[in-house]
């Protein structure tokens, strides 16, 4: 099947990578809201949004989209439901090196980089990216357009809210429910459940004494 990417940064360019080496796709061209001085990347075309459709059915090219955590995963999140609506299969990526197990669920438009462990009985929703490296663990939900970068522990039992975003080395702890759109940075602990929209550093995690939330 071929594919096209939504995107031409450093993501998109990942993602051409790994599908073009380790998956059947072919990635025929990238799509740009609105191209400016590149006509290539990767060596390929660089379409716009607005003509893709007259040169690219939908019953013949599924689409991934390779954006980041941009204004909290929301950028990708809209070009993932746009592009769909217009007919589009969204495709997912799993690293071959990446371990998962057969009752994991993934959903559409989904990234897992290599060195991941997905645990049994977990699922990854739509739009999530997990960068390398990371442990999801039994029975946890990552839910739809989160983004989770590198070395991050999910312990068992535990509920990702939507859009949020778990920077390097951070930890969320057994059956914890973190709230939709949470920040939390480098190196932080969250062994408590949160609210919707908070922000945490390492120096403020959930474990420290009179913790307050810090809103986005």
């Amino acid at each position: 099947m071929k594919l096209l990417i939504y995107g031409t940064g450093s993501f998109s360019q990942l993602a051409h990578y790994h599908f073009s080496t380790e998956s059947s796709y072919e990635v025929v061209a990238f799509i740009e809201t609105a191209p400016e001085d590149e006509t290539q990347c990767c060596e390929l075309p660089i379409i716009s949004e607005q003509s893709v459709l007259d040169d690219y059915d939908p019953s013949d090219y599924h689409l991934f989209v390779a954006i980041g955590y941009r204004a909290m995963n929301q950028f990708r999140m809209d070009v993932c439901q746009r592009m769909s609506s217009q007919g589009y299969t969204l495709a997912s990526f799993i690293s071959p090196r990446a371990i998962t197990h057969t009752n994991v669920k993934i959903g559409k438009n989904v990234f897992v980089f290599e060195l991941n462990n997905i645990q049994p009985f977990s699922t990854i929703e739509d739009g999530v990216v997990l960068w390398s490296g990371n442990h999801i663990g039994h029975h946890s939900t990552v839910e739809q357009y989160c983004f989770i970068s590198s070395h991050v522990v999910v312990s068992g039992h535990c509920r990702i809210g939507q859009r949020s975003f778990l920077g390097v080395n951070s930890t969320i702890t057994d059956s914890v429910h973190l709230g939709a759109r949470n920040l939390v940075g480098a190196g932080a602990t969250i062994a408590k459940s949160t609210d919707n929209d908070a922000v945490w550093t390492a120096k403020h995690t959930t474990k420290a004494a009179g913790n307050s939330l810090r809103y986005l």
